[in-house]
């Protein structure tokens, strides 16, 4: 992952990404830096996620044979750079869930 955390005498966290030029000069708290843990997971699944949709087979074994499939390699991995805004993934996402009938429901 890259994750450079550090903890002040205060108990306050920095998270920096070692791997990019994401730097947060902020010091926060255990429950944000959690948070911010959580959501980038999050994202990681969303992007995995349309990544999946729009490619399969392509990049799987199917019947023992690894499967590409031209026309669909790589396409979800240039349609996140083209589309590079949590608005635009967002609602990809939504319309793969929904035809899908993949529901996430976090409410008790």
């Amino acid at each position: 992952m890259g994750l450079d955390i550090k903890r002040n005498k205060k108990g306050l966290y920095n998270i920096n990404s070692s791997m990019s030029d994401e730097n947060n000069k902020d010091w926060i708290s255990e429950k944000e830096a959690i948070k911010e843990l959580i959501l980038r997971q999050w994202f990681r699944f969303v992007e995995e996620s349309i990544k999946i949709y729009m490619e399969f087979p392509s990049g799987y074994c199917v019947n023992g044979k690894m499967s590409i499939v031209k026309e669909k390699h790589c396409v979800g991995g240039r349609w996140i750079l083209d589309n590079w805004n949590d608005e635009a993934i967002n609602k990809k996402f939504s319309e793969i869930c929904k035809e899908l009938d993949i529901v996430i429901d976090t409410t008790d």
